[in-house]
């Protein structure tokens, strides 16, 4: 869940602010249409489509047994990158499309337009008066994000034969540990 946090919301606000700055163009449609189809289609569903992926263009085959990172350093990060992508698109969509919304309407702001009229540098007005006033609502964001995650893990770690919480919460469910669920 950390990794893919991490993946998340850098990627998401990039998305959203390219998306935002090219208003209505390709570029736009584009972000707008992987976002959407990444942030709608369930997890399982990614996860086998890209294990088939792997399998049949590739020739990869993902290893299944958990590989300690004591053990492998490199093979243990191998094993969470691709859960770590299949856990990150959903909340890379939500943040990508609430930053995309909220760059949009302080872009608009009298402030932000006033430091243009100044001459100031189009990126500098970006990153010191767009940013981080917009940036507010899409770490309120954050805390539905983590939820969400979890009922994610569940499914992605059984597909990937990883050990976490999801399969820990998974684990509790079938012994009936209702204080640990």
């Amino acid at each position: 869940m950390l990794g893919a946090i991490l993946v998340a919301v850098p990627l998401g606000i990039l998305t959203g602010v390219i998306s935002a700055l090219r208003r209505n163009s390709l570029t736009d449609y584009g972000l707008r249409l992987l976002v959407l189809t990444g942030g709608t289609v369930p997890n399982f569903v990614i996860g086998i489509a890209l294990i088939y992926l792997l399998l049949t263009r590739f020739s990869y085959t993902p290893p299944l047994q958990f590989i300690r990172f004591t053990d492998a350093p490199l093979e243990n990060l191998a094993q969470f990158s691709w859960a770590v992508v299949i856990l990150a698109l959903r909340p890379l969509a939500s943040i990508s499309r609430l930053t995309r919304s909220q760059v949009l309407e302080v872009l608009n702001e009298d402030y932000v337009r006033t430091a243009s009229a100044k001459g100031l540098n189009r990126r500098i007005v970006v990153w010191r008066h767009v940013l981080p006033n917009a940036m507010a609502p899409v770490f309120g964001l954050m805390v539905t994000v983590i939820g969400s995650l979890v009922a994610g893990t569940v499914i992605v770690e059984l597909l990937f034969s990883l050990p976490g919480m999801g399969r820990g919460l998974l684990l509790a469910i079938q012994n009936r540990d209702y204080p640990l669920v």
